[in-house]
């Protein structure tokens, strides 16, 4: 050992064995107890770990609780991006602010001093920590709109009703309902039972009202939610049915609505007749059949007091019955045994029920769109109880009552102008009678097995000669021509004996075999054809027989229609028509024809 470190040592323990110890109190320090303390984040009441949904922007509740301790760090990222301390305990999350990013994670980190003193606090090797972590899930594009919908209660007032947003971690306060017409809000309803939520509107009862739905959220979470609801209520544009009553008078009935109402008419004139709940009024009209005009049917609520001009209403066509949902096309025939007629509207055949007027249950054919309204010819053959109808793809399909086919005649393909006769004998013979640019051609039929059993023509009279046959299949009259109506020749059929009979225009009865109605000159009679005794002429235009009481319609002056009885000698009924052509009478039922909505009116009542 050198000299030096001898003196280094020496002087050492000189310098410690020369100090006193110092027990004065201002030269001492209390060290406090480490306390057992545990940091509390409050973040929205979640659990540390746990998920927060964010649909929209939201406002997040952020407590911390310190224990009153100094805090040394204090940080909170949302992934890496440090986020400022909330100084009101407000954070705000915005779906907007984050596009393209689904989650993140949310770290707080909390450091604070133990307040201890001690010399491992000061160097910083003391002090509570806490470390929490949350999932922040961003939900983009979330549906928050309310799903409606609207129902009619057992009073018949509207309810629109929804099922609340299920967002996890939101809860709905409460909803405001106003009424709503673009730019004036009316509230309708405060609704705090946001387990089944929903409005009543009594005031709403036909066209289309608008309404806002706003949503609330507990603690303002989220801003309020904005919802459009739009609610049409429609009325059956033809709910409106009317008849006659004298000549100047008509009822008029309409069908009850669904919600709770009251009724007005308005007329063509301007005239409003308020109905109140009544749903048949007698008005002073003109009837003429068939009638179809406009008409307004204000439809408004009970406790309405204003103008009733101002109310919604549904436009109406004030028009004869008719049978619903039917476009006739053609020709119509009939089954007296049952009181029936068929008819062919745009795609199908049908057997209607003429104690109601509705097509019998399952009595269809499906037939889709086939020929032109000018060319139906069916026939119905009460002998043989089957429907006889021409298609296009040249055969005559045979139906049964419950229209199922049963066989058919194939008549061979031909350079069709016209269709003239289709008749049914009860011997079991069809005849056909069309035109071709060759003249014209009746074809008789055996039925038994359906071929051609010969043929008569080509007749010399032009193609569009207006041709009738006798009830029983035995005579075929033809007129010369439709627009001279100079000459009219009778074949008797299987025979081509000709049977002059010089008169304008013919057509045979419906009821006798040999009787004939002979329209000439502006008047017309009925005929026997073999004994050529006649009625007393009978000034008019001649329209239709009734095949199941006999009695006769026809046209007297410019547009009123008289039905006689079956003798043609005493007036029944006379009624006011809009028309003079497509007019038929059915077990007295007046009816349209041929083309366009089928309308008709039950003369029974009124006949004398």
């Amino acid at each position: 050992m050198n000299k030096y470190n001898t003196f280094l040592i020496l002087f050492t323990i000189v310098f410690f064995l020369g100090c006193e110890y110092d027990k004065d109190d201002i030269y001492q320090m209390d060290i406090t107890p480490l306390e057992e303390i545990s940091i509390d984040i409050n973040l929205d009441g979640l659990e540390n770990g746990e998920t927060l949904y964010i649909y929209r922007k939201t406002k997040i509740s952020y407590h911390a609780n310190l224990k009153g301790k100094t805090f040394l760090k204090y940080e909170i990222k949302l992934g890496d991006k440090d986020l400022y301390l909330p100084e009101n305990e407000i954070l705000y999350f915005d779906p907007w602010d984050y596009r393209g990013v689904d989650e993140l994670s949310l770290t707080i980190h909390v450091e604070l001093k133990t307040g201890t003193n001690s010399i491992a606090e000061h160097l910083g090797l003391e002090k509570y920590i806490g470390s929490f972590k949350y999932k922040i899930k961003f939900i983009h594009n979330a549906d928050l709109s309310l799903k409606f919908e609207n129902t009619i209660t057992q009073d018949q007032t509207l309810r629109v009703s929804w099922k609340p947003i299920d967002l996890q971690q939101l809860q709905v306060s409460k909803y405001e309902v106003y009424k709503y017409n673009g730019w004036t809000e009316e509230l309708l309803a405060t609704i705090t039972d946001t387990a089944s939520p929903f409005f009543i509107d009594k005031s709403h009862v036909l066209g289309k009202q608008d309404y806002l739905i706003l949503t609330y959220f507990e603690n303002d979470k989220i801003e309020k939610l904005w919802d459009y609801h739009t609610v049409q209520i429609e009325y059956p544009s033809e709910g409106l049915d009317s008849e006659p009553i004298g000549l100047n008078k008509m009822k008029v009935w309409w069908d009850k609505h669904i919600y709770d109402c009251y009724y007005a008419l308005e007329l063509e004139d301007g005239t409003i007749i308020d109905c109140k709940d009544k749903t048949e009024v007698e008005i002073n009209h003109t009837y003429n059949f068939p009638i179809s005009r406009e008409i307004k049917l204000h439809i408004y609520p009970v406790s309405y007091t204003g103008n009733l001009s101002s109310t919604a209403y549904s436009t109406q066509l004030l028009q004869s019955a008719r049978v619903k949902d039917v476009y006739l096309l053609g020709e119509m025939t009939y089954d007296i045994k049952h009181k029936e007629l068929y008819i062919k509207d745009q795609y199908k055949l049908f057997a209607l029920d003429l104690s109601t007027m509705t097509a019998t249950p399952n009595r269809y054919a499906d037939i889709g769109y086939d020929w032109d309204w000018s060319r139906q010819y069916m026939y119905y053959s009460e002998y043989h109880e089957k429907l006889f109808y021409i298609t296009r793809d040249y055969k005559i399909n045979i139906y049964d009552r419950n229209l199922k086919v049963q066989s058919y005649i194939n008549w061979g393909e031909t350079t069709l102008n016209n269709l003239s006769v289709l008749h049914v004998r009860d011997d079991g013979k069809l005849i056909f009678g069309y035109t071709d640019p060759n003249g014209h051609w009746t074809n008789v039929y055996n039925l038994t097995n359906n071929r051609l059993m010969y043929r008569e023509g080509p007749d010399n009279l032009l193609n569009y000669a207006k041709r009738t046959m006798s009830k029983d299949g035995t005579y075929l009259c033809v007129s010369d021509d439709i627009y001279s109506f100079n000459n009219v020749e009778m074949y008797k059929v299987n025979n081509l004996s000709l049977y002059p009979v010089y008169y304008e225009d013919c057509t045979f009865s419906k009821v006798d075999d040999e009787e004939l109605y002979i329209m000439e000159k502006g008047q017309f009679y009925r005929m026997n054809v073999l004994t050529k005794s006649k009625t007393p002429y009978i000034e008019g235009q001649f329209i239709a027989e009734d095949p199941f009481t006999g009695n006769i319609a026809y046209i007297k002056g410019e547009n009123t229609l008289i039905v006689l009885n079956s003798e043609m000698n005493k007036e029944i009924y006379s009624i006011s028509v809009s028309r003079t052509w497509n007019l038929g009478l059915f077990n007295n039922i007046l009816t349209t024809g041929k083309d366009g909505p089928l309308y008709y009116l039950d003369l029974k009542p009124y006949i004398k």
